[in-house]
Order: C-alpha cells, then structure tokens, then sequence
C-alpha cells in the first residue's frame, strides 16, 4: 500500500508517460524506486497478470494450485494474490491520501493499455432517423397512382426512387435490430492488453463502483474515469452491470414518472395537488413560463463528476452497441431515461448538451423502440424548456432532441410516439377552454409560442437547425397531416430569413411538400399538366417575382399551401394592426410569401382582406417612425403582387366608393357614413399599387371608370385637400404608365365586353387633358406642378400613339 510520500513518484510516472516512454522504460522506473514497493506494476503483479492472461488463472478462485504447473508460478501467483489484496484494501481504505494514490496508478496504468488497444476503438453513437431521407420515399401512394410524366426530363434519376411509391410510408423503414441479444461479446482482438484491462476489470470492479460514493471528489472522479475507459475497452461486463448500475444511480436524484399526464415528476406533492385540480401548473410548464431550472437538487454536488457520470453511460451504451449487447442494460432503461433526464435540468449546459445528445441516440435505437415510445412524449415536454435556454448550444440540442422524441415510430399506430407535444410547441390552446388555476393565479392561463420564437432566434445556426426540424416534420412524420397547418406559417417565415441556407432549406422543404401532393392527388394534377391549364389568364406572370422567389412555384406547392392556409389566413391579416412593430412586420412578410402561393384564389375574400391590408396602410401613414416605413413598403409590395392575380373588375368595384367618399354602398366599411380624408388618401394608394401589378390589357377594361372618378373635383380640383391631390394625380400618372403603348380607342370594346356600355375613350381622354390645364392656373405649390408635368407627358404620349395606330390602319385599309 503507497503512503503520501509516494504521490512525488506517481508525479514523475505521469511525466514519463507524457514525454513518450515506453511501457518498458516506466516499468524499468517503476522497479527501481524503492519507495514504491507496492506499485501496481511492481512485486510480481504485473507478471500475474500475464500468467492469468495466458494459463487461464483467476483471481477469483479458491484453489490457486490448480493454474499452474510449476511451483515457481505457483509461489508467483500467490505473491500476486497477496499484491492484488493489498490494492483492493488500499481502494477501501479509511485514509483519504491511500485510496488517492491506489486510483492515480491505477489510472494511468489503465491508460496505458488503452494506448496499446489503439485502432480498435468504439465509435461515438451515429444512429440515423427513424424516417431517414436516405432509405425512403417521401411520397407514397397504396393504390400505385403516379403522375404522367414524372419519368421524364428533370425526374428521369429519380425514378427509381419513385417506383417505392407503392409502398406505404411506414412500411418503407427497415426493421433494424441489435448484432445480437443473447448479451456475450465477441471479443475478436485477442490482445494482451484486452486481457490485462479484463483483469483489472475482475479484481479491482467492485472496489471502484464503490467509490462512486466516496467522500472526496477527486477519488470518486478517478473512479468514474477508470470505469470510463474500462466500457470502451470491449471487456466483458456482463457480471459487473448488476454492481455498477446502482452505483451509477445512487448519485442521481429520484424521479418519477407519471405515464396518465406522460411528464416526469420531480416534486410529487406539488405534483398530487396538480392532479386534484388545485391552482398549479404542471412543473414542466412552470420552466416554460418562469424561463428559469427548477431548483436542482443531486446527490452529487460536483458538476465535473455529473457530466462524467453521463459519460459514463454513455461508454456503456457505445460499447454495448457495437458488440450487440445492448439486451444486457434492457433492464435498466428506464432507471436510464430518468437519470438522463435528470441532467436536462442541471443548471450546467455542457451537462444539458451532454445528455441531450445522449437521449436522442437512445431514443433512435431500434432495439429500444418500444422503450423509447413508452416516454418519447415525456421527454418531448421536458425538452421544451430548455428551447428557451440563453446558451444557443444549449437550444441547438434540444431542438435535436425534441424532433427525436416526436419521430420515435408507433407503428401500430403509424404515428410520431410523441407527435402530441407539438401542439404544446406552438402554445396551442382552444379559445373555449380556459384552466379553473386561472381565476387563482394568472399564470396558469399564460401559454407561449416557442416555435415562434426559435423562428426568430438570433442565431442562425439555431435558425437553420428549426427549420430542418419543421422540415422534417412536414416531409417525413406519418401523422404529419394533422400538423402540416399549425407548422406551415413558421416555416414559411423563413423565406425572409437573413441567412441563405436557410432560405433554400425552407424552400426545399415546401417543394418535397408539394411534390408529396402531386403523387398523392393525381386527380387535381394531371388534368391541369395534360390541358395546360395552370391558373388565371388574366393573372400576371410574366413580370418577376419578389424574392425569394426565382420562379414560379410548382403546381404541387401552390395547392399544398392553398389547401393549409385558410385555418391561419385570416389571424394573419388580424396580426397586421398588432400593437408590436416586429409582429407587424413579420405578419406582412408571411402574407406576401402566402399571395405568390395563393394566386387568383386571393379573390375568394378580396373583400375582408383588401380590408385588413388597407386599414394597415392607413395605420403606417397616420405614424411617422422608421418602423411604420418598412412597413409601408411591403405594405405597398403586397397590393402589387395582389394586382398580379385579382383582376382589375373586382378591387375597383371595391375601392371606388371608399376614394370618392360614397357611403350609399355596402363595401365602404365607413364609420359614421363618412370618410376621413387620410382614408380616401390611403384607398386611392392602394389602388395605384394594384394598378402596378396588373395585366395592361386587364386594367384597359377599367380605364374610363378610373380616369373619370380620379379626375373629378374631390380627387384633383379644389374641393380636394393637398395630399388626397397628389395622391390621385400620382395614381392616374400609373394608370397612364400601364397603357402605354396601348389603343386608347380600343378600351371602347374592352369596357363593352365587360360592362356592356359604350364610351368613346378618345372623348374622355381629351376632355382630361383640359382639366390638366386648368389645374395648371389653379395651383402654384411645385410638388403638384411637377406631377401635372409628368401626368401630361403621359397622356400626351398615349394620344401620340393612338395617332400612330390610326394612321397604320388607315394605310392597311
């Protein structure tokens, strides 16, 4: 047994190992110190060793003359013994300095056999989604129906994969097992090395697992860290697991599992008067809303030494895996979940990321599936707390570990196990059902969107790691259906995103959405393919598109997005009037994304949202701060894509009444049965925008009703104010500009076709030329001047033109 004296030497040991010596070398140094006669290496130990490895001895036997032949080995053997005795008591010893000195040697011996094991290690754990990309087919369709013509052109190299289209989704996944489940080790490296940890393993175990408890925190961190590097070394451990399990566990808190509410139960008082209806949150609630850990109570008062015991398990896991094993910790998989999820609430983050980690490798095993269902739900909730945690790396892994928990596969059902806690993700809660704690306390009625937040983080690689979760959730859950409409808007507010990768990410995954719809609505498809009807005529698609967009989307995305946006439309144009500048902002950007998805069926309710944009229009020019103008302008940009796709015919019918003031028609939404001057202003704006985004030949057919209610006394002449002037002379300069290069005349028989009158535009049009001069003597001010130069520019090139066209058609006659 060492003394205190000794730990110098172990010093100058640990030197040799660093500077590269050889086993031989620090043997040589070993064997000639006397102060270390007790020495692990030294007294005939390590040569016992060797003769255990080779002749069969245990050390564990009764009988020591029955391992060897030879007295000599014999006498070996039991000096040995008596060595290996010396160092079992040495690790129970009452003084502090002894066992300290025991694991410093044992250690680095450990090490060192590791070193020679070298090439031979245990990978990290890798394991794959349940739902990889990479073994199956996003769409899929029982009874074999496939689009026409997705054999040609771009599709031609993914026709392979589209051939597993009639197999179902849940079939597609292959049913992976563990190497082997009657828990023995192939141990194919039969190197001495192996055999010596084995021994170690052997003698010493028992000793070692009883340190976990040991008082001083450096014994029980060298005693975790041995155990540590004695799991990778592919020893067999199959009669240890029974002793080093509870030692592991005894320095966890308990916990409970409650599988009625599917939460974890860390105060079960306060948890039973939840249960009865009294005034509390669920605990997993109160971290959400608190935004703070619990106070954490451990056995263990050392953080270093809980992240090691995580270590710990997870060498343990490593190495059963790779040697098929892993039936041996069957037993012990629960007691697992709940230490594990234990760290989740550990008010160290590496340890967070550590079991994080941990978790969503167990959670991915196949050989545990029906385990990992059991409490994929409850590790979901206990996941959502830290999504809100300060330190990004920390949310980086929770997001990890939340899309694990909800992919874990209930094949009986053909459903994510713990699909249910995205509803709590987005703090869904029905308008109707309100809790009875919300008349005692009020934060029992508080619930909180954390999607929304992550949308919105300020680190984009925790951005780009939430959309590949909503990604993979809307391409690859089985029951994603019943959430592709409450996770559709967040995934559409990453097309505005600052960072590129994300962009694509999002737009990819809308894609393979609607690429799903194709194949699994042929009905809706080949019709519009084959016919090549694909939308309006009277739709603008020929200008470019706002970006993101390169091009037009595809016919499955648009019906995709069509079909899942109703349930949120109209919030969403709510949203845009929200007292938070930022809220605004973002509501106007997801609703430009949902006009280029929606097209034409913007129509549908023109009337309500038209309405709603309008009135946020209104909202931004009446204020004169920086936020109210971005938002104007994509205010602005909105009604212009709107133009693209509604035709002139239906926002005119809606709009004129409210410009000039005429409260005798149903559609003018008026208060009191006037309008106010801003909102006559404001209504003539939005009209020039759509004008913009309109077909020419469209707004030809609205021509003579726009000039002749524009030109009047209470848009342009006297009875106007200043702003409402300029605003309507700016609005007819845009419709000038859209028929430029147009038949004035030939509006006649467009406005005939459309409402059935005949007007003689040319008439009309030379009657405003002299209202243009004569607003000319009225005003002085150069803002209105300047704009009557422009507008009669305009108009002066239109009647140009109109000369040009008749003097051709003259000349063809």
């Amino acid at each position: 047994m060492e003394s205190s004296a000794d730990l110098g030497q172990h010093e100058s040991l640990h030197d040799n190992m660093e500077d590269g010596a050889s086993t031989k070398d620090i043997r040589d140094s070993v064997d000639n110190n006397d102060g270390m006669q007790q020495n692990f290496f030294h007294s005939g130990c390590w040569d016992y060793m060797q003769v255990a490895s080779f002749s069969g001895f245990d050390s564990d036997d009764d009988s020591e003359d029955e391992c060897c032949g030879t007295s000599d080995t014999i006498n070996d053997g039991r000096d040995a013994t008596r060595n290996i005795n010396s160092l079992k008591s040495s690790l129970k010893s009452q003084n502090k300095t002894d066992r300290l000195a025991v694991l410093c040697s044992l250690d680095r011996d450990i090490n060192l056999l590791r070193l020679e094991l070298h090439g031979h290690d245990i990978p990290p754990l890798n394991n794959p989604p349940p739902y990889d990309t990479e073994s199956i087919v996003l769409t899929h369709k029982s009874n074999g129906a496939q689009v026409s013509d997705l054999a040609k052109g771009e599709h031609v190299s993914d026709w392979k994969k589209w051939e597993k289209t009639f197999v179902p989704l849940i079939q597609q996944f292959p049913d992976k097992k563990s190497k082997a489940t009657d828990g023995s080790f192939s141990n194919s490296i039969n190197s001495v090395a192996r055999n010596k940890l084995q021994f170690i393993l052997n003698t010493c175990g028992c000793a070692l697992f009883l340190l976990f408890s040991d008082p001083s925190e450096r014994c029980r961190s060298l005693a975790i860290k041995c155990v540590q590097q004695l799991s990778l070394a592919g020893l067999d451990m199959g009669k240890h697991i029974a002793f080093l399990m509870p030692a592991i566990f005894s320095r966890y808190p308990e916990i409970l599992y409650d599988a009625e509410e599917k939460v974890f139960v860390h105060d079960p008082e306060q948890h039973e008067f939840y249960k009865r209806g009294g005034a509390s949150n669920r605990q997993d609630r109160e971290q959400i809303i608190d935004g703070k850990s619990r106070s954490f109570v451990s056995r263990e008062p050392s953080e270093e030494i809980r992240f090691e015991l995580c270590e710990v398990i997870s060498c343990l896991i490593r190495s059963f895996v790779h040697y098929g094993s892993l039936s041996l910790l069957d037993v012990y998989f629960s007691d697992i979940i709940l230490a594990l999820q234990s760290h989740l609430s550990d008010p160290f983050p590496n340890i967070k990321i550590a079991a994080a980690k941990l978790l969503v490798q167990i959670l991915r095993l196949p050989h545990w599936e029906i385990g990992a269902k059991y409490y994929a739900s409850a590790i979901g909730r206990a996941s959502l707390p830290l999504l809100r945690h300060r330190n990004s790396r920390v949310r980086l892994e929770s997001i990890s570990l939340l899309e694990a928990s909800i992919c874990v596969p209930d094949r009986e059902k053909v459903k994510g196990a713990g699909s249910e806690v995205i509803v709590e993700l987005i703090g869904f809660r029905e308008e109707n059902v309100i809790p009875v704690s919300l008349f005692y306390r009020h934060e029992c009625g508080v619930s909180i969107n954390i999607l929304a937040e992550l949308v919105a983080d300020k680190n984009k690689n925790v951005r780009f790691r939430c959309c590949e979760m909503i990604s993979y959730l809307m391409c690859c859950l089985p029951d994603r259906y019943n959430y592709q409409q409450r996770l559709l808007p967040y995934l559409l507010s990453f097309y505005n995103d600052d960072d590129p990768r994300v962009q694509r990410q999002a737009i990819a995954a809308v894609d393979n959405c609607g690429q799903q719809y194709e194949v699994e609505n042929p009905d809706e498809i080949v019709e519009r393919r084959q016919y090549g009807v694909d939308g309006d005529e009277r739709c603008n698609h020929i200008d470019s598109f706002p970006q993101p967009f390169e091009r037009r989307p595809r016919i499955g995305s648009r019906f995709f997005v069509r079909n899942n946006t109703k349930r949120f439309f109209k919030a969403l144009l709510s949203e845009l009037r929200n007292w938070m500048p930022k809220t605004r902002l973002q509501s106007a950007k997801l609703l430009h994304i949902l006009v280029i998805y929606c097209e034409e069926h913007l129509t549908m309710d023109i009337n309500n949202s038209l309405f709603e944009v309008v009135k946020a229009l209104q909202s931004c020019m009446s204020e004169n701060d920086k936020d109210s103008a971005n938002l104007q302008q994509i205010l602005e940009d909105i009604l212009k894509s709107v133009g693209r796709y509604v035709d002139p015919c239906t926002y005119v019918r809606f709009l004129l009444p409210r410009m000039n003031n005429d409260v005798s028609t149903g559609t003018t939404f008026s208060e009191g049965g006037i309008h106010s001057d801003l909102s006559c202003i404001v209504n003539t704006k939005a009209l020039g925008c759509l004008i913009q985004g309109s077909l020419p030949c469209r707004v030809h057919s609205q021509y003579v009703t726009i000039l002749k209610s524009l030109s009047s006394q209470t848009s342009i002449g006297q009875l106007a104010g200043h702003r409402r002037r300029l605003e309507s002379l700016k609005t007819l300069t845009l419709l000038f500009q859209s028929i430029n290069g147009s038949s004035i005349s030939g509006a006649s028989t467009l406005i005939f076709e459309e409402s059935g009158k005949l007007w003689n535009t040319l008439d009309v049009t030379h009657s405003f030329t002299k209202t243009l001069e004569d607003l000319l003597n009225q005003f002085e001010d150069k803002p209105t001047i300047d704009t009557i130069h422009q507008l009669q520019n305009y108009v002066t090139l239109a009647l140009q033109n109109e000369q040009c066209i008749e003097s051709f058609s003259n000349l063809a006659m």
